[in-house]
């Protein structure tokens, strides 16, 4: 396990990237709300839900904050992982957070106004497929996943686990509901499922052999 000092400067070094993404994002989330009325909302989730979507977001986020500030406390709870592999998965934990921290401004610039925070499809939406969405459908979803599962690997914390898990359930559910809203769409879904079948929901979709690839 990495001893008490690296864990606070990993610590840092993350939330000192979150500012920095945040700075990125703050232009756009600024003009996130469109002016078109959404013509159909996601009720297949609750607000009860997305709440404890937002809730689970903000805790993995500001989690590494809890480090810097009180390592004993925060890092390392999970005493049944030990061994010379531990350090390596730490590391790999942290990588896979650091991908989702520059995830996010670069999907949310992608998307631009149409960014929000609900489910829903409004009567002006175009199907994005600029930037990570050329490749991935949910790429928010996915920056917090590896966001998520990152960090608790990187400080191997059982406080981490409730909210990682809440991300990985919610983050299914969300994605599988904006879908169907807009396959059902009389504009979007016939192009929506185009999209679909060339992208990856969360990671990047393997081209099967053979298929032509597009520009």
């Amino acid at each position: 396990m990495w001893p008490e000092f690296e864990v606070r400067v990993v610590a840092l070094v993350f939330f000192a990237g979150l500012v920095l993404a945040g700075a990125a994002s703050l232009p756009v989330l600024r003009g996130m709300r469109p002016t078109a009325t959404a013509l159909e909302q996601g009720t297949p989730v609750s607000r009860a839900s997305e709440a404890l979507w937002l809730a689970a977001v903000a805790v993995v986020y500001l989690y590494p904050l809890g480090v810097a500030v009180d390592v004993p406390t925060a890092y390392g709870p999970l005493d049944l992982l030990a061994g010379p592999l531990v350090s390596i998965l730490q590391a790999f934990g942290f990588a896979l957070a650091f991908v989702g921290l520059v995830l996010v401004p670069w999907s949310v610039r992608a998307l631009g106004r149409y960014t929000t925070f609900r489910i829903e499809v409004r009567e002006d939406q175009p199907i994005v497929d600029q930037g990570p969405y050329a490749r991935i459908r949910h790429p928010l979803y996915s920056a917090n996943l590896f966001v998520g599962l990152g960090l608790l690997l990187a400080f191997l914390s059982a406080w981490l686990v409730v909210p990682a898990i809440v991300i990985v359930v919610l983050a299914v559910r969300r994605a599988s509901a904006e879908e169907e809203m807009f396959l059902r769409s009389p504009r979007l879904g016939a192009r929506y499922a185009e999209y679909a079948a060339r992208t990856g929901r969360f990671l990047p979709r393997r081209a099967a052999r053979g298929e032509a690839t597009r520009p």
